[in-house]
């Protein structure tokens, strides 16, 4: 088998794995099942193996899993009134909405905004803490539309030569579209890749906007199996408002 052989090639034992999930039928037929071209594009990249096992992970589980496992491993709460006003229109996300553009504040507010507030155990020894805010949109979106070219210090964007290819097949069953530049998937990919090795226990509180998606869900759910797989322990708090979907969700709501 022609990706059998390039994973010989590249030494990367647990694509293997991920490869022997992606040619089981059960999961193929679903469009959030890696093809042939996302394992070759994995195994050439130098993400490291956290990313292959959360892969594993989520290639060994179906859609109709994944609610569950959100429902049973997260966390939520019901975020307040003021909390998502002050989000939405920037004055709780950073003073460079104070610089934007009409058309910039319009993709501003038509987008996810998430707060997250991470603190990083070595057992119960605390060695670490950051909060970083996250913006959904694409690559282009974000860093040239939004920014102009310049992204402030106070958002955190992925490398987005791993990042696209960690994100691909990201979708949405519920709503029938992919969900692959989302804000949770950009603190999934951030945590894991910077932070992942730095303690065993991980206490997070993100706050957003938008309520999380189908997708969305999956991925949280999936960093607390890959926890469970490395004898690491991850405590997730979603702060967000069940009705909120999207834009005019927000607007209906802060309007009453």
């Amino acid at each position: 088998m022609k990706i059998i052989t390039l994973i010989q090639k590249q030494l990367k034992s647990r694509t293997v794995d991920l490869v022997l999930e992606h040619q089981k039928e059960l999961k193929k037929i679903y469009k959030d099942a890696l093809d042939d071209l996302d394992l070759v594009d994995n195994i050439k990249s130098n993400m490291n193996e956290d990313f292959i096992d959360l892969l594993i992970i989520k290639t060994k589980t179906l859609p109709n899993e994944v609610k569950l496992k959100y429902l049973r491993e997260i966390e939520n709460e019901v975020i307040s009134i003021q909390r998502l006003r002050s989000l939405q229109e920037g004055t709780g996300f950073g003073d460079f909405v104070n610089a934007l553009t009409a058309e910039q504040r319009k993709i501003f507010e038509g987008s996810n905004k998430l707060v997250s507030n991470t603190e990083v155990y070595n057992n119960n020894l605390l060695v670490g803490s950051y909060q970083k805010k996250f913006i959904s949109g694409r690559e282009g979106i974000i860093k040239n539309k939004l920014f102009g070219g310049n992204i402030p210090i106070e958002i955190t964007e992925p490398d987005y030569i791993n990042f696209n290819i960690f994100k691909r097949k990201a979708y949405d069953f519920l709503k029938k579209r992919p969900r692959e530049n989302d804000t949770e998937l950009k603190y999934v990919y951030d945590l894991v890749k910077n932070h992942w090795r730095s303690g065993n226990r991980f206490v997070i509180k993100i706050e957003s906007t938008f309520y999380t998606c189908q997708s969305c869900q999956g991925y949280l759910a999936y960093l607390k199996e890959l926890a469970k797989l490395h004898g690491k322990t991850v405590e997730i708090k979603v702060i967000a408002h069940p009705e909120v979907e999207g834009t005019a969700e927000i607007i209906q709501l802060l309007n009453k």
